[in-house]
Order: C-alpha cells, then sequence, then structure tokens
C-alpha cells in the first residue's frame, strides 16, 4: 500500500491528463467512470440531497454532472490533490465549495451532509475502517454514502490483472501508487461495524481493460446486462458500486 505523500504526489502528477486518460470514449477505464456516474446521477436524482460531499472530486468532472441534477443544493468537492482542486475549481467557477483534504480527516463538522460519494477513492487508502467512520460522523442521520471498490473476489479482475502485468507492464496509475482490489467480505465489515446499512450494490464493468477499441464498451455493456441478472455477478465483475445508509 502506498503512502498519503505517494498517491498525492502522484494524483499532483497526472492532475493535467486525469480527465482525457479516464474518459477516452473507447477506454475501459473510461467506460467505468461514466458507467458509475450514471449510476450515482440516478440515485441524486431519486434522493435530491440538500447537502452532497464529493470525494476525492479529481477535476470536478462528477460534480458538473451532479449539479445539473441539484441546482439548488449545496455541494462540496474534496481532494488531496491542490493541482486537481484548482482544475476542478476553473472547470466549476461558480457555486462550489472546495477543501483540500485527507479522506480520513474530513474538516467538517458532524452531521453535515445528506449523501456524500467517493468514487475510486477507499481503495487508495491506508485505513480505510478510519475513512468509513469519518464518513459516518459527517454524514446526517439516515444519510447515504454512496462508493465504489475494485472488487477482489473477481476471477476476470485477477486474471486480467495477471495478464496485463506480465505482457503489457501496464497499471492504473504506476507500480508503485495503484489501487488495491477488496474483497466483498472487507467491505461488508466495513458497512456494518461502522454503523450503516446496505441498500443496493452494483457490481460492473467484465471487460478487461486490455484494449481501448470501440467493441469493448459495447461488449462490456452487453454484459453487464447479462450478468447482472445471474447469482455469479461479484465474481465476474471487475468492480462495484454501494449504497449504504447512516442509522439514526
Amino acid at each position: 500500500m502506498a503512502t498519503t505523500n505517494q498517491i498525492q504526489a502522484k494524483f499532483d502528477q497526472i492532475a493535467s491528463q486525469y480527465r482525457a486518460k479516464y474518459e477516452h470514449p473507447t477506454s475501459i477505464f473510461g467506460f467505468e467512470k461514466r458507467r458509475r456516474m450514471e449510476i450515482l446521477v440516478n440515485y441524486l436524482q431519486i434522493l435530491k440531497p440538500q447537502s452532497a460531499l464529493d470525494l476525492g472530486c479529481g477535476p470536478g468532472v462528477v460534480l458538473s454532472v451532479a449539479r445539473r441534477s441539484l441546482p439548488n443544493s449545496k455541494l462540496v468537492g474534496v481532494d488531496i490533490s491542490n493541482p486537481m482542486l484548482q482544475r476542478a475549481r476553473a472547470n466549476n467557477p461558480n457555486g462550489f465549495l472546495f477543501v483540500q483534504s485527507q479522506a480520513e480527516q474530513l474538516p467538517f463538522a458532524d452531521n453535515s451532509f445528506d449523501l456524500i460519494y467517493a468514487l475510486g477513492v477507499i481503495d487508495y487508502l491506508e485505513k480505510p475502517w478510519q475513512f468509513f467512520k469519518t464518513v459516518q460522523r459527517v454524514l446526517k442521520p439516515r444519510g447515504y454514502f454512496v462508493f465504489t471498490y475494485p472488487n477482489a473476489d473477481s476471477a476476470n479482475r485477477t486474471l486480467c490483472t495477471s495478464l496485463r502485468t506480465r505482457f503489457l507492464q501496464l497499471s492504473r496509475l504506476s507500480t508503485s501508487v495503484s489501487a488495491l482490489p477488496i474483497r466483498g467480505a472487507t467491505i461488508d465489515s466495513l458497512i456494518s461495524d461502522c454503523g450503516f446499512e446496505p441498500i443496493q450494490r452494483h457490481f460492473m464493468t467484465y471487460g478487461n481493460g486490455l484494449v481501448s477499441l470501440p467493441w469493448s464498451v459495447l461488449l462490456n455493456r452487453k454484459f453487464e446486462q447479462w450478468f447482472n441478472k445471474i447469482p455469479m455477478s461479484r465474481f465476474l465483475a471487475w468492480s462495484c458500486l454501494c449504497v449504504v445508509r447512516k442509522g439514526t
């Protein structure tokens, strides 16, 4: 596991390329980013929170989309990287608050937000338990927490990661700073131990991430339609989006 300083330095370094790297139309990683954003927006439109916190907001892409669904809500973005926040402010000049902070040590009062989301964050943290407790603290009673994690239970992920490392020598960020897959049982423990109630779990992304061709994204959408109808999806999906709710 990389240290907080290593992670901050890496995201500082890639801030200028982050948007293009993850939003390429034929990239599996870009597809996953857009897919989890689609699911999040669906929840935003249903729940209509008056206040929402984007943890790991990066250049503010998701916040821009969230604003369309929540035109009158208080939206706050947090990131560990100042260059990322500079781009987020430039992309979203009005109506947002941006704060530089570690996700495990949020500088907000208790019971501050109706909804918190963290897409692609927990897998980089040294202390996920502390992160969940911090989210639970700043979330209002009955508030919602939406987060993603790389699915370590996936045979597909295990195989493709091995192939990518062996033959293509690629990784999500680098060999020293990369997202670590997490098992579903670990997530279940974090949810229950930190006072959350599970609401929904969305398994997604069944492609291998090895190639960036148009058919890769199309095939992924088909796979998601097929595999999410069967109980075995948790052992095939590359990643997962979870929705949980804080108790009273």
